[in-house]
């Protein structure tokens, strides 16, 4: 009777093994994954340029974040397409520490790399990958401690593979002593490495970028078998996810302003559905208050912040006719920007410079008074007749007395202001030499003028093909601009000369 019973047992855990192997445990199983990207601190609610009201704002997100988690019974993964720490003053003057201790508390599972990142050096970003407590990844770099290439998170009964995948480029758009004995390698053969090790651990395959919508799309072409592709680097707002050769190309705009929503359905094992959108934050409505806590504490530190000195002009800084001839101020910023991006040119519209600064001592303050919207230095190409073009234009603005009037560094125009609208420059010099009609120079300017702002929208399409990556905040470039230089004695010196015949 006993050797019945123990053979009847026996008999019943071998069936109910070869049951469990049967199947996949995760048949009939939602995933769902919340994504964001290229939230560069901003964890209060702004308004962006163009829009009335406001809209992000860290406790609001993670309230939103918890209610899609609740949604979906729990199989959740959050998930930050990189750069994340830099960008806003609320997360730069603390070196990016406000925004890992937000992204503990809302408890993210996995974060890739985005160029910026890099922008307080390697020591500092170790320290940061220290202190977080989810997994920092990027497969195609070495030379920072604590970086992962990949993750398997389970979820749901189901493994997903999570790589990271920085852009190869981010040595140019940062300071070089900032990635000193750091290597990035291309994007496509670390991925082709690193897919059979994972699909050995792994039902489903997600690369984590931050390399930008464009080459997401180009990377889905030539790497297959993979479910998505998470990233950022492009501030894209992806509201129509496209599929490409069974792979979703997904991208959340940037801070904060929006979250990702990818919701993957399997049945025995296979994806039956894959389905893509974007939910807007607004400051209305449920909000965490740990996370308004965080937020808070660091405000109170950055208001301390503001009235922190950081250099003395001997020279009042002329902002009140930047938006008609050249200016001390307006040169001393393109300057800063040119040095910055250490590009040929370097250009502004007028009307992001909103006031002037008086002789003595500068404060941070200061210089969020004459920069007051945020903006950043994107490093793009130009040929000679391009340059002609978008000089005419801003020539054209400053008769309006609009805010698209160029200041300018890096070169030198003289123009007829009798002339007619579109043919009014005599000559230009870059660097001392006659501009070449043909040649492509390297610019830096402002994404705001990139995106076709103050009617630059000639920019538009050369962005797509000869735009070479996003650079710093142009408030912080110019503050470490002037730390740099101590005592400063900027001077209007003949770059912008109106000549009558």
């Amino acid at each position: 009777m006993f050797r019945m019973r123990k053979f009847f047992c026996l008999s019943l855990f071998i069936i109910l093994a070869l049951l469990f192997q049967a199947g996949p445990a995760f048949a009939q199983t939602r995933l769902r994954i919340l994504h964001v990207n290229d939230f560069h601190g901003y964890a209060q609610p702004h308004a962006p340029a163009g829009m009335k009201d406001k809209i992000g704002g860290a406790a609001y997100l993670a309230a939103h974040i918890d209610a899609l988690k609740k949604d979906n019974d729990g199989n959740v993964l959050l998930l930050a397409a990189g750069d994340m720490i830099q960008g806003h003053p609320w997360a730069n003057f603390n070196e990016g520490r406000a925004v890992i201790e937000l992204m503990n508390a809302m408890k993210f599972d996995a974060m890739v790399l985005g160029n910026h990142e890099f922008d307080f050096g390697g020591k500092v970003l170790e320290q940061r990958i220290r202190e977080a407590n989810f997994p920092v990844l990027a497969a195609n770099v070495e030379g920072i401690a604590g970086v992962k290439p990949y993750v398997i998170r389970k979820t749901g009964g189901v493994r997903v593979g999570l790589l990271g995948i920085i852009s190869e480029h981010t040595p140019v758009h940062t300071h070089p002593q900032n990635v000193a004995g750091v290597r990035f390698f291309p994007s496509d053969s670390t991925v082709r490495k690193y897919l059979p090790e994972l699909r050995k651990k792994a039902d489903i395959i997600i690369l984590l970028t931050h390399i930008g919508y464009r080459e997401d799309r180009l990377l889905s072409e030539k790497i297959k078998g993979v479910t998505a592709i998470i990233g950022g680097h492009s501030h894209t707002k992806v509201t129509d996810p496209q599929v490409i050769d069974g792979t979703i190309i997904l991208q959340a705009w940037e801070h904060g302003k929006s979250v990702g929503i990818l919701d993957i359905e399997i049945d025995n094992g296979k994806i039956t559905s894959l389905r893509g959108t974007l939910e807007d934050i607004k400051p209305t409505g449920p909000y965490r208050d740990d996370v308004a806590a965080i937020v808070s504490v660091y405000e109170g530190s950055l208001d301390k912040a503001m009235q922190q000195v950081i250099g003395n002009t001997k020279v009042d800084l002329e902002g009140s006719h930047v938006r008609s001839r050249e200016t001390n101020l307006g040169n001393f910023i393109t300057d800063a920007m040119r040095k910055d991006a250490n590009t040929e040119v370097a250009f502004i519209n007028g009307g992001a410079i909103r006031t002037g600064i008086s002789a003595g001592p500068i404060t941070v303050r200061d210089i969020y008074t004459v920069l007051p919207f945020t903006g950043y230095t994107v490093v793009m190409e130009l040929r000679g007749d391009e340059l002609r073009r978008a000089l005419e234009h801003a020539l054209a603005a400053g008769e309006e007395g609009s805010g698209g009037f160029l200041q300018v560094s890096g070169m030198k125009f003289t123009y007829d202001p009798a002339a007619a609208a579109g043919s009014r420059i005599k000559a230009i010099a870059v660097n001392g030499s006659p501009l070449e009609k043909a040649r492509k120079y390297s610019i830096a300017t402002s994404d705001f003028l990139v995106a076709g702002g103050d009617g630059y929208s000639f920019f538009k399409a050369i962005r797509q093909k000869r735009v070479q990556g996003q650079g710093k905040e142009i408030r912080t470039l110019v503050i470490e601009y002037i730390k740099t230089q101590g005592d400063i004695c900027p001077r209007a010196e003949g770059r912008i000369k109106p000549e009558t015949p």
